[in-house]
């Protein structure tokens, strides 16, 4: 009867969110800029489910799902920022430094046994089935640079450099380096296509990226886990091998292309080529079960996309 379901169980959820930054910026004259911020990103839920007596899941017991989570994300960021021209020549340019830190802890607890729904709190359960809860820790620091020069509007060059350290490898591989360039060309500047109501650019760039997404915050360590009690003492045992080797996917991309308007701009087209090679893919490899673990996070295989 689900409408009895219903109404014979309990539940809800709290959520207490805190999201604030906090920055200054000193103008040091009309050139160079400093900017220093923090953020901070702070969350709480607790998120309670009892089912009585009556319901499927309580059946002549009654049942508690008692879960807290809390999560802390703090950001702090440097940047240094340049701009002045010379003549027909556009220079900006920047510096930074940021390091994030994001910490979590969650508990959770399964309970039976009630006198009455109206005592629905776990302390007055007959029975813990299960309980489990664990911190984690997670940092990411990066360096990071940037210079763009235009020429007259006409030509527009950019580079970049960033170093990003990730907590999730260890210290020998946490390291990478990550360059991109890009180049544009303001073909309707040039004096060959003064006359015409042709507007034409021409682009090209290559940038390398790296991603430590979709794996745990201690891939690359031995865990061991609790919870393997036996005769009422408590136990523990190897919950996943690591893989010291692990570092960082990396996807190297190549874009040219172009953009173009005509008849004073009411038809527009832009048209890109691009080649993306990813390598070091980051995927669960699958070991021999006899090893007492059925997979291992591994840098393996390649993958390839391109297109128009």
């Amino acid at each position: 009867n689900p409408i009895q379901i219903l109404n014979e169980q309990t539940a809800y959820v709290d959520n207490f969110r805190y999201l604030g930054t906090y920055y200054g910026k000193i103008n040091f004259n009309e050139n160079i800029s400093f900017k220093s911020s923090f953020s901070a990103d702070i969350g709480y839920t607790y998120d309670y489910t009892y089912y009585n007596e009556r319901h499927p899941y309580g059946t002549g017991v009654g049942r508690l799902l008692d879960d807290n989570r809390l999560i802390q994300n703090y950001l702090t960021e440097n940047v240094l920022n340049y701009t002045n021209t010379f003549g027909k020549y556009s220079l900006s340019g920047l510096l930074g430094h940021s390091f994030q830190k994001l910490h979590s802890r969650n508990s959770n607890i399964d309970a039976r046994g009630f006198p009455t729904p109206s005592l629905g709190v776990v302390s007055v359960a007959s029975e813990i089935t299960s309980a489990s809860g664990a911190p984690s820790e997670y940092a990411l620091e990066s360096y990071f640079g940037r210079a763009t020069v235009s020429y007259d509007d006409k030509y527009m060059f950019t580079g970049t450099l960033r170093a990003d350290g990730s907590s999730k490898f260890r210290s020998d591989n946490r390291w990478g380096i990550f360059p991109s360039l890009s180049f544009g060309w303001n073909v309707s500047k040039e004096q060959f296509m003064d006359g015409t109501d042709l507007d034409l650019k021409l682009r090209a760039s290559y940038g390398k990226t790296g991603n430590q997404e979709g794996i745990g915050n201690y891939a690359y360590q031995p865990l061991i886990a609790g919870g393997q009690n036996y005769g009422g003492l408590s136990g523990i045992s190897v919950s996943t091998f690591g893989n010291e080797n692990l570092t960082w996917e990396k996807a190297d991309q190549y874009d040219l292309g172009f953009d173009i308007s005509l008849f004073k701009r009411r038809v527009n087209l832009s048209l890109d080529a691009y080649y993306k090679k990813t390598t070091d893919l980051l995927y669960s490899m699958p070991i021999y079960a006899t090893s007492g673990m059925t997979s291992i996070i591994s840098n393996i295989g390649s993958m390839e996309n391109k297109g128009i």
